[in-house]
Order: C-alpha cells, then sequence, then structure tokens
C-alpha cells in the first residue's frame, strides 16, 4: 500500500483500492479535534520502545481508551514480529517480519497493515480514514494495563499456533490469520468478539464526528 497525494493505495484483493482522505477526514479531523483526541498512543514493552528506538512521552494521555493500544515485539522463526491490541476492543495486528527500516517508519507500517486488515474485513471507507489519519501521530507511552497485556499473551500463543498449523510464517496468510485472532471470544470484553467490538465502536465515533459536523 502506499500513500500518494492525499490517497492510499492496496494491493489487497483482486482489484486494487484506492481511498481519497479529502471530505472525510474534513468531517472526522474537525469532530475529533474538538474533542480533544489528537494522538493515536501505542503502549509498548521495553522491547518493543527499544526497536523503534523511542523515548516514551511523559505525558499522560487521558483520552478515548479506542485511540490506545498496546504493543509487543517478539520472534517467530528468527523473525521480529509485532502484535498490537486495542485497549478497549483488544481487536489485535499481528504485523510479522519487520526490518530495521520498518521500525523507523512504524507509523506508516502501522497504518499500511491496518488500512489492508480493515479493508479485509469490509469496513467502510469513512470509518478506515478517521483510525489513518490518527496513526499518523502516534505518541509512544510505557505499557500500563495489564488486563490488556494479559489478552495479548493470549493472541499471541493463539497466533504461534495457527502459524505452526499453516506449515509456517511464510506459508500463513496473515490477513487471514488476524481475521481469526479477532473471532475469538474473550471473557475482558464480556465474551464478545474483538472485531464486533471494533465495528461498534468505529460506527459510535463516526456517526458522533458527522453529528457534530457544521
Amino acid at each position: 500500500m502506499l500513500k500518494e497525494d492525499g490517497v492510499w493505495k492496496s494491493d489487497i484483493g483482486p482489484e486494487k483500492a484506492s481511498y481519497s482522505l479529502a471530505r472525510p477526514l474534513r468531517v472526522l479531523i474537525s469532530a475529533l479535534y474538538s474533542k480533544g483526541i489528537k494522538n493515536l498512543i501505542v503502549h509498548c514493552t521495553q522491547k518493543l520502545l527499544t526497536e523503534l528506538k523511542k523515548k516514551p512521552t511523559e505525558e499522560k494521555s487521558g483520552e478515548n481508551p479506542f485511540w490506545s493500544w498496546h504493543g509487543n515485539v517478539f520472534y517467530i522463526e528468527r523473525h521480529k514480529c509485532v502484535l498490537i491490541s486495542n485497549d478497549i476492543t483488544r481487536y489485535a495486528l499481528f504485523i510479522p517480519s519487520l526490518k530495521r527500516q520498518d521500525f523507523e517508519s512504524f507509523h506508516f507500517v502501522f497504518g499500511q497493515y491496518l488500512f489492508k486488515n480493515l479493508l479485509h474485513e469490509k469496513i467502510s471507507q469513512r470509518q478506515i480514514e478517521g483510525i489513518l489519519f490518527e496513526s499518523e501521530n502516534i505518541k509512544y507511552e510505557k505499557t500500563n494495563n495489564r488486563s490488556v497485556l494479559g489478552t495479548m499473551n493470549e493472541q499471541k500463543n493463539l497466533l504461534e499456533y495457527i502459524v505452526h498449523e499453516e506449515g509456517g510464517l511464510a506459508r500463513t496468510d496473515v490477513y487471514k490469520l488476524n481475521h481469526e485472532l479477532n473471532q475469538i471470544i474473550l471473557s475482558a470484553i464480556d465474551y464478545k468478539h474483538p472485531l464486533e467490538i471494533f465495528k461498534e465502536k468505529l460506527k459510535e465515533i463516526t456517526s458522533t464526528a458527522l453529528r457534530l459536523t457544521p
């Protein structure tokens, strides 16, 4: 996926997808900024902070937990992989085989994988673009939620099992894997599916943004 002249492009699926950010972002930006939401936050383990070469921000966020995620880095078959999980919905995003340059431009890599995975889940353009805008301004903080970290351990164990069953990382369909990760029932979100909750929250935020637009 590339971003050219304000357009996100993806090669996912049989045809290429191209989304202009102009009108929907005007709607979402004005609404989100009026609510004091300016950044997407990734609460990183120390290992991930080291790979990113980032110092955690000292400022405490206090923003809507929907824009807050937790992230960790680990190895599968000697490849560095990252797992990101949304604090409030536990929606998980597995990003495999990262190189040094990927960590240097992690905001783009995160946005790229999120874009493609949400397309795979058939989430609407308007909802996706609101997330993409926020991913361009990531703040990195230390982990602060043991419950989310506990969920991430479960998700990590599951994805490692899926990779093994598929015959290795090279044979694994990452989009299918992420879909399966987000279909498991979790007690932390009242025995619901992460994807189900994530879609609900996206719909709420988009509806609020449209109501706030003059």
